[in-house]
């Protein structure tokens, strides 16, 4: 099973998406597991030897220089980077625009879905319009810690119980 996850920032998102991978590698050992995040935290990513392939995102200095050459090719490289592989799921535990919007350009294979959260917690920044490129969102309490939300998504996608 081939799995994308996408969890772009911050630093402690990035964090808290951590057990997730582990949970999915203890229930489905054979599993690969890549991830889309932020340019500053592909060195965390690649602390966990169990990411399999890690996919550099840097809306944050994109945005400034969407007017060069070099920007709009780095963009069209990071889309074809993204499209290589195909996903038998991928996981969006972020909930906003952006990280819909990757994961909507993700390719999946037939039958593959796109799994994301069906609304916010408190403290999150979830954007509802994120669902717009699910095939299958997950409901959460809105109490859920952090760490549990992606945890909880990937279990009920997957398919496993977790214990929170």
């Amino acid at each position: 099973m081939k799995i994308l996850l996408v969890r772009v920032s911050s630093l402690g998102d990035v964090l808290h998406n951590l057990p997730m991978v582990a949970d999915i590698l203890r229930h489905h050992p054979g599993a690969t597991i890549d991830w889309v995040v932020e340019e500053g935290y592909v060195s965390l990513v690649r602390l966990n030897p169990h990411v399999r392939k890690i996919i550099p995102f840097a809306l944050r200095r994109w945005r400034k220089g969407l007017g060069k050459a070099e920007t709009r090719a780095e963009i069209r490289a990071f889309f074809r980077s993204l499209r290589e592989d195909e996903y038998d799921v991928v996981f969006d535990t972020q909930g906003l625009l952006k990280t819909g919007i990757v994961m909507g350009a993700a390719r999946i294979k037939p039958g593959g879905r796109k799994v994301g959260l069906a609304n916010g917690s408190e403290g999150s920044g979830y954007e509802g319009i994120s669902r717009f490129f699910h095939s299958q969102s997950i409901p959460l309490d809105p109490r859920t810690h952090a760490v549990a939300r992606g945890r909880l998504v990937a279990g009920a996608a997957l398919g496993y119980a977790v214990d929170t």
